[in-house]
C-alpha cells in the first residue's frame, strides 16, 4: 500500500562513473521506485526545494521521489557505490523519540497517500489503509496515542492538504497503473514481524490484500512479475 525500498540510488542521471573509473550507462542500473537510506543525487533542475516543509524526517525521500515519477522520471540505483555516514549525527537518543518518530511515519505515509494518487486509487486502496492501521496498533498498542494524533493532524489540515495535492497532480503525466507496478500486495513483510501469532495474522491480513487488489483492479509488483 505504501511503498517498496530503494538502495543507494541515483536521480535522472544517465552517466557515472564507477569505483575504478569505468562507465556506467543508464541500462546498467537497476530501477527503483524510490531513494531510501542512502544519497540521493538528481539534477537541481528538477527541483530546487526537494523536500516538503510539512514532513521534517520520515517519508520525504519517498514524497520527492514519487514527485518526480509523476512527472516521468526515473529512478536508478548504484548498488557499488560507497556512501561514509555517522550515524546518529542528527539524533542522539532514538529511543526518546519514538513516540515522535510514530507520529511522523504514520503521518506522512497516509499525506503520500492523500497526495498522490488519484482519487478512485485512494478510495480502492482505504480499506486496506483501515486495515493496517488496526494490524500496527494491536501489535504495537504502547504507539496507538501518536497514530492517533497522526490522523488528528490530517482530519486538522484539509485545506492544507487539499492545496498540496492540487499543486501535485497539476504536475502529473504518469498513470498510478504505473505506479502500482512498483507496490506490493503487502500490508507488511511477515518476517518482520517478531509474533508467531501476529506473524499468521499478518499471512492471513496479506492473503485477502491480494484478492482485494484483484477484485478492485489494482495490478501489482508480484502481478507483473508471475504469471498467476
Amino acid at each position: 500500500v505504501y511503498e517498496g525500498y530503494g538502495t543507494m540510488t541515483t536521480l535522472g542521471v544517465f552517466s557515472f562513473a564507477g569505483l575504478k573509473g569505468e562507465p556506467i550507462t543508464e541500462n546498467d542500473l537497476p530501477e527503483e521506485f524510490f531513494a531510501s537510506g542512502c544519497a540521493l543525487v538528481y539534477p537541481k533542475k528538477l527541483s530546487n526545494k526537494p523536500f516538503d516543509d510539512d514532513y521534517f524526517i520520515y517519508a520525504e525521500d519517498t514524497y520527492f521521489c514519487w514527485l518526480l515519477r509523476l512527472q516521468g522520471y526515473h529512478i536508478k540505483s548504484v548498488p557499488k557505490a560507497k556512501i561514509y555516514h555517522e550515524g546518529g549525527a542528527v539524533t542522539k537518543d532514538f529511543r526518546k523519540m519514538g513516540k515522535f518518530f510514530t507520529y511522523l511515519g504514520e503521518r506522512n505515509r497516509i499525506l503520500n497517500m492523500l497526495l498522490f494518487y488519484k482519487l478512485w486509487s485512494f478510495i480502492r486502496l482505504f480499506p486496506l489503509l483501515i486495515l493496517t492501521m488496526i494490524f500496527n496498533n494491536l501489535y504495537d498498542p504502547k504507539n496507538i496515542v501518536p497514530r492517533l494524533k497522526s490522523s488528528g493532524w490530517i482530519l486538522m489540515h484539509p485545506f492544507k492538504i487539499w492545496k498540496k495535492r492540487k499543486d501535485i497532480q497539476k504536475k502529473r503525466k504518469v498513470k498510478d497503473k504505473e505506479i502500482f507496478k512498483y507496490m506490493s500486495y503487502k500490508l507488511f513483510e511477515e518476517e518482520n514481524i517478531s509474533s508467531k501469532f501476529f506473524q499468521m495474522l499478518l499471512k492471513v491480513c496479506n492473503t485477502l490484500a491480494y484478492y482485494y487488489y484483484k477484485l478492485v483492479g489494482i495490478k501489482t509488483k508480484e502481478m507483473y512479475d508471475f504469471k498467476w
